[in-house]
């Protein structure tokens, strides 16, 4: 039961990085996280390096958003994970992992069909993070009787 500890925080300790670094992107795109969007994600699609005020605008609004989703489905995990997860029920296990996978092949064929490299090798340590959490706790699962 040690080891179902170990899990359950390392999933809650890794829901709030997702929750925070959706409320950095959210908040501070034009700031804190300019540099990134700027100067690698916008080469990819701008190789000029010059976009017009309403492409920015579009930029701040559409990560703001990403930003937005993350909290919130952090926030849905940060629930599941403090109750269900952690009463152990294979419904919350299910739940975290279909949404896990749904999120990865989707992230990621758009990041690779996009070309932007950075942010497909930055999704890499969250998606493993997750699942090897995950797959080390579904032993520890019960179904609903």
């Amino acid at each position: 039961m040690k080891q179902f500890n170990v899990c359950l925080k390392s999933m809650q300790g890794i829901i709030i990085a997702i929750v925070v670094f959706g409320g950095l992107m959210a908040l501070f795109n034009t700031s804190l996280l300019a540099p990134l969007l700027g100067g690698i994600i916008d080469q990819v699609f701008w190789p000029s390096e010059k976009i017009s005020e309403g492409t920015a605008l579009f930029r701040h609004w559409i990560v703001s958003l990403l930003g937005a989703m993350m909290v919130a489905w952090g926030m849905a995990l940060w629930g599941i994970s403090r109750h269900a997860f952690a009463e152990r029920k294979i419904w919350a296990w299910n739940t975290i992992m279909i949404s896990t996978l749904g999120w990865f092949v989707i992230d990621e064929s758009f990041s690779l069909s996009c070309r932007v490299w950075v942010n497909a090798i930055g999704n890499l340590p969250l998606f493993f993070a997750l699942t090897g959490v995950l797959l080390v706790s579904r032993k520890y699962m019960v179904a609903e009787e």
